[in-house]
Order: structure tokens, then C-alpha cells, then sequence
């Protein structure tokens, strides 16, 4: 089950967890979207018999008249790591935002998260100038994402150069399409 966390909600959580995890959700998660002013994009959290297994903070934004499906901070409780908890949310979360005409998805990948990303086909090429995360962005060809990361990755050079996404996205289509054939 996925519902929406309020503030209260993931200081509540924040309560119930490591020194470690209590740490990132409340000095980065909650600070950033403090900072952003990020809270009517409410966290998501995934639960399995009653007890939340990870939590993503995700907003949309629009660039040049195209909604951008923006996942920054995520989180898996230790013990429920390795599960697939995180995969069934995201998977979630990415067929609700390509349902609501949200047609790229941009994230940033911390190193500890590398490997959760890999497993779910992200191809990470890029590594931003400190070297700490690897950008993604890619164009929401499909509803699922397993079947959408097997057909492009862009780099973030690609991201930065495009100035007119609807059209790159239109090319990218009939590629895809043309691929399907």
C-alpha cells in the first residue's frame, strides 16, 4: 500500500528509526523540503503489514511546458532492504506521474543508492562535478519503467542542450516506435 506522509507524519516516523536514518530523513529529506517549500508535494510512503518500508520525495516540475517527474531523497528502512519494497513504489509512483501526462523522469543518485538503481536497469553514466551522485534523466517513453529504461538514457549534457523537449520527446517516440516495430 502507498499513501501520501504529511510533515508530522515523517517526524513521527523519524522518531521510530536509527541513529543513521532518523539523521538522513530529518537533516536531508525534511530540511530540503523545508528549504524547497516542497510540502504540497506530499513524501510517499510504502507499507507492507502496517509498517512503512521506504519513503520517496518526489515533486514534478515543468520545463519549457513539459511536466519533469523529479525524485530527490528516498530512503528504505534497514530491515526491509533488499526486499523489492522500493522497486514496488517507485514502479508506483513513475505509471501514476506517466498517467498524468508527466513524460521525464530526473533524479540524482547518491553512491550508497548505486547499486538499488542498477537492478532496476538505470543506466548511470554521468556523474555530477563533485562526483557524489549520478544524474538521470530520461523521457518517459512507457508506463513501465522496466520496459521504458530498456529503450534510452540521456546524459545530463543531453538534458542541459535540449531546449525544445517536446520535440526531442516526439523523436524519441517514433525511435521507440519504430524499435517496437
Amino acid at each position: 500500500m502507498i499513501i501520501n506522509l504529511s510533515r508530522e507524519d515523517c517526524l513521527k516516523l523519524a522518531e521510530t528509526l536509527d541513529n543513521e536514518t532518523n539523521a538522513y530523513l530529518v537533516d536531508d529529506c525534511i530540511a530540503t523540503w523545508d528549504k524547497k517549500a516542497l510540502w504540497e508535494f506530499k513524501p510517499i510512503a510504502h507499507f507492507v503489514d502496517k509498517s512503512i518500508t521506504s519513503v520517496m520525495f518526489a515533486n514534478t516540475e515543468t520545463h519549457n511546458g513539459e511536466k519533469i517527474l523529479y525524485v530527490q531523497r528516498v530512503f528504505t528502512i534497514p530491515e526491509h532492504r533488499k526486499k523489492g519494497y522500493f522497486r514496488d513504489m517507485f514502479n508506483n509512483v513513475y505509471s501514476k506521474a506517466f498517467d498524468s501526462g508527466t513524460r521525464y523522469l530526473k533524479l540524482f543518485i547518491n553512491n550508497d543508492a548505486h547499486a538499488a538503481y542498477k537492478t532496476m536497469k538505470f543506466n548511470l553514466l554521468e556523474k555530477t562535478k563533485d562526483g557524489d551522485y549520478y544524474m538521470v534523466f530520461i523521457p518517459m517513453l512507457h508506463k513501465t519503467l522496466e520496459y521504458n529504461n530498456f529503450l534510452v538514457t540521456l546524459s545530463p549534457i543531453e538534458w542541459f542542450l535540449t531546449t525544445n523537449m517536446n520535440q526531442y520527446y516526439i523523436e524519441l517516440q517514433r525511435k521507440y516506435d519504430t524499435i517496437k516495430l
